[in-house]
């Protein structure tokens, strides 16, 4: 996510606080990870996480710099980019899914955040998981 983010990211965050809000009784943790640290700083952060009512004990918020951000997301395979629109703003592309990784790091599935079926689907399996 990137807290600029006009298009998606308000909606993938809004899934992300429907699954916090679906897994509270189990032991599933949450990570965004800002891919725009240059404008994205702590304070920015904490804001954003506020506004999306994201509970700091189980949805954490990392943001630092670019190369701290490769290596947190590496085994993810995505392209990251800076596009320019003709609006003016600043659209970075990004992965537009819920991904899932299980307690051994290693990705299970990616999840359409804007699909209830897929939504529904990841909740599921976070539940199995959790066991």
């Amino acid at each position: 996510f990137y807290t600029s983010c006009p298009l998606i990211c308000p909606g993938m965050s809004a899934a992300m606080r429907e699954l916090q809000n679906a897994t509270q009784d189990t032991g599933l943790r949450l990570l965004s990870v800002s891919i725009d640290p240059e404008v994205d700083t702590v304070p920015v952060v904490k804001r954003y996480a506020d506004g999306f009512k994201a509970d700091p004990t189980r949805w954490k918020f990392a943001t630092g710099d670019m190369d701290m951000v490769t290596i947190m997301l590496m085994g993810v395979s995505f392209d990251l980019g800076a596009l320019d629109t003709k609006d003016g703003f600043r659209n970075i592309n990004h992965p537009s899914s819920l991904i899932l990784f299980g307690p051994d790091r290693h990705v299970i599935g990616l999840y359409k955040y804007s699909d209830p079926d897929e939504m529904a689907e990841l909740i599921k399996k976070t539940r199995e998981l959790a066991g």
